[in-house]
């Protein structure tokens, strides 16, 4: 170009050295547009392979949010199908992760109502208030069917209230013959007042029939026989 510059200096008016110069102006033009776009290209191939490092690295510690948008930021330097395919596949994983999350805050509030009818269950267990532990434990294996622990209870709890109906049945039994005792005795004291000596031995038979083992009636039973021996 210099070298037709100079020609031209010499003889303005020449038309070879014009069209050459014009030539080599047009292909430098050229040639730099041409290295311009090549800088460009290089410039967008280096972005887009420095997105995708990121993305790749992001995505192999599972942080899929950041890869998800070191892939986005890919494909505005190059339209791939490499990052698009990875997109996708990180919409499967997040999907994934939501449900995943989901069975556990499920999980975790399944949990938490168990443990708080298992609670409320022992509380009345030890207090002994059957009835009212048995509804717990129901309650809990409404929430948990296949768990041990409530079916265990619930057994145990027909024991105690069968345990429990027993002992009230023989306490009530006690009481019985104990008040029929000490009828039996006042009965059997007033007639010996009242010199009623067969009537009143029969009564003291009667109360050593409700406890064998008590001597009092024993030795009325006695007296009263040395009391109708001396009269005989």
């Amino acid at each position: 170009i210099a070298s037709y510059q100079e020609a031209l200096t010499i003889k303005p008016s020449e038309e070879y050295p014009k069209n050459r110069l014009k030539e080599s102006q047009d292909l430098f033009a050229k040639q730099k547009i041409e290295q311009e776009a090549a800088a460009a290209l290089a410039a967008k191939d280096k972005q887009y392979n420095d997105e995708i490092a990121k993305a790749d690295a992001a995505y192999a510690k599972n942080e899929f949010l950041n890869a998800r948008a070191s892939y986005q930021n890919a494909l505005k330097y190059k339209d791939d199908a490499y990052p698009k395919s990875k997109l996708k596949e990180i919409e499967i994983r997040l999907a994934e992760l939501a449900s995943d999350q989901e069975k556990q805050q499920k999980q975790a509030q399944t949990d938490a109502a168990y443990a708080d009818k298992i609670d409320k269950a022992n509380t009345a267990f030890n207090a002994q208030n059957y009835e009212l532990a048995e509804q717990h434990y129901n309650a809990a294996l409404t929430i948990k069917p296949n768990e041990a622990y409530p079916k265990t209870q619930l057994e145990l709890i027909k024991t105690k209230i069968a345990e429990l109906a027993e002992a009230n049945k023989q306490n009530a039994d006690k009481e019985k013959l104990d008040n029929e005792y000490k009828a039996a005795i006042a009965k059997a004291d007033q007639l010996l007042v009242q010199k009623n000596y067969d009537e009143a031995k029969l009564t003291y038979n009667l109360a050593a029939g409700y406890r064998a083992n008590e001597a009092y009636p024993k030795n009325k039973i006695a007296e009263i026989d040395g009391i109708l021996n001396s009269i005989a």
